[in-house]
């Protein structure tokens, strides 16, 4: 007795253009819509109103919650090295099986971002275009990730931060909730540039604190809760909290103002 093939689930109101391609593997939700030349590849799953536009990717156990929107040419659960490597050998790669990339319900994406999997993605994230999420990073609710931001493998990042354009965060940082990094900050983890065997340590930024633009941390160095770090700074060391930071390398100049409103007054 031949078994009988099995096609994916979709739920009413979806919208699928010719040209995609959808995994018998998926499940998707009501209303959803599925643009020019995107695939869902294994064992994808769609909540309701979820908007999929043109040439999107999604490999593997990808989660996406409902009223998300994904921009043009994302690649969502990409593949990690080995994943890659397997698959340039020729060897087929299982996408129905392996850790989950989960995106929050109300999320936006724009165009020519790419989420590695696992990561998680809270709710109401939103990404700018070009953004580089790496394995095992978890995103906070309500958090802001600007154009051009990369965020490396194992990082924390918080609830209601917000990251401007071009942020760079180093693999096992950690950001706590309501941070503001400037633009074009920098976020170091091997202070000696694998010269010597690395162990790779990000910084720590702590609760409401502010850090402008073009400001570099140095690899391990904590800044305190409610700190601000001045535009162009070099942090070499501790910052206490709420005290304000600036120069290379970084001298305290002051305790924080009580009038200044951190990302935790907003």
């Amino acid at each position: 007795m031949k078994s009988k093939t099995v096609g994916p689930r979709i739920g009413t109101r979806c919208r699928i253009n010719t040209s995609a391609y959808v995994s018998p593997l998926a499940r998707m939700g009501d209303d959803c819509t599925i643009g020019l030349g995107s695939r869902l590849l294994g064992n994808v799953r769609l909540g309701n109103h979820v908007w999929i536009d043109a040439n999107v990717t999604l490999h593997g156990n990808v989660n996406v919650g409902d009223r998300v929107y994904v921009g043009p040419n994302c690649t969502l659960g990409h593949l990690d090295r080995t994943g890659l490597k397997t698959m340039l050998a020729g060897t087929e790669v299982d996408l129905s099986d392996g850790s989950e990339l989960e995106i929050g319900k109300g999320s936006t994406i724009r165009q020519g971002c790419v989420i590695y999997s696992p990561a998680k993605i809270g709710v109401g994230v939103e990404f700018g275009h070009n953004v580089v999420v790496r394995e095992r990073v978890t995103i906070g609710d309500r958090t802001l990730v600007g154009t051009g931001v990369v965020i490396d493998g194992e990082s924390n990042i918080g609830r209601n931060v917000s990251m401007q354009t071009g942020v760079y965060i180093s693999r096992r940082s950690r950001i706590a909730d309501y941070v503001f990094l400037g633009p074009r900050c920098i976020l170091l983890n091997d202070k000696y540039m694998k010269l010597k065997k690395p162990k790779l340590v990000g910084p720590i930024i702590g609760k409401g604190s502010a850090i402008g633009g073009n400001v570099t941390l140095m690899p391990g160095v904590r800044v305190g809760r409610m700190a601000v770090v001045g535009s162009g700074a070099l942090v070499t060391g501790s910052v206490p909290d709420k005290t304000v930071y600036v120069g290379v390398p970084a001298k305290k100049l002051k305790k924080t103002p009580r009038d200044w409103r951190t990302q935790l007054d907003r």
